[in-house]
């Protein structure tokens, strides 16, 4: 059965002879080509870019500022997932905590990282950038999980009043569809993955269906 939050996102011709398999945290780490641990985009040095969200050696080569020394500033547009090839490399991050999944309830304890063509982030003239908010919402994940492992460690006995705050960072990744949605520095509601569905091709909506714990299929 297809959760209705997805029914209402995907385009009419790819719900035609969709199945979808909810996926384990097995599958993910198995089919991730690395762990993104550091919520680190882009950096000049290669060593700070590793295990980040544009690791070359995790999503891939070509994603690289073409002048790396120069200081950017963020400008709001949209960038959307219109791009002639799906990578379908994807990472993973692991949860301090399980954390039930948006669509289908039960607990994961790893997530999918999508494929930088998905999120991408465009280097502009003027020494701007634009970016995907999906960076921002995986920066988000990335950093509660990290914060609530180090208070797992110093305090464990409590560490788990903290989960609330993992769930509310994950849940905004997947759909962001709550009273209280992330929003971005105009005030708008961040665009989610889910969100993404409406946009993408069958190739596209794949990968995004992966990451969002599922595994597509046509009939």
């Amino acid at each position: 059965m297809i959760p209705a939050a997805l029914q209402q996102r995907l385009p009419a011709s790819l719900l035609q002879g969709l199945t979808l398999r909810p996926i384990t945290a097995e599958d993910v780490r198995a089919r991730s080509s690395g762990q993104v641990t550091r919520p680190i985009w882009a950096a000049s040095d290669p060593e700070l870019r590793r295990a980040g969200l544009f690791d070359p050696e995790i999503f891939g080569p070509g994603f690289e500022d073409p002048t790396p020394n120069l200081e950017r500033e963020r400008v709001e547009g949209s960038v959307d997932t219109f791009v002639a090839k799906v990578s379908n490399r994807f990472g993973h991050i692991e949860l301090a905590l399980p954390v039930p999944n948006p669509f289908i309830g039960d607990a994961t304890e790893a997530i999918a990282v999508l494929p930088p063509t998905l999120r991408p982030m465009i280097y502009l003239a003027g020494a701007q950038y634009s970016a995907s908010s999906l960076n921002d919402l995986y920066q988000r994940v990335i950093e509660v999980s990290a914060r609530l492992r180090r208070l797992r460690q110093m305090d464990p006995d409590h560490a788990g009043r903290h989960a609330v705050e993992l769930a509310v960072a994950v849940e905004q990744l997947f759909l962001n569809g709550t009273a209280h949605p992330a929003r971005n520095p105009r005030g708008n509601p961040m665009t989610s993955v889910a969100d993404h569905l409406r946009i993408a091709g069958r190739s596209g909506v794949k990968v995004l269906l992966w990451s969002l714990g599922f595994e597509a299929t046509w009939v």
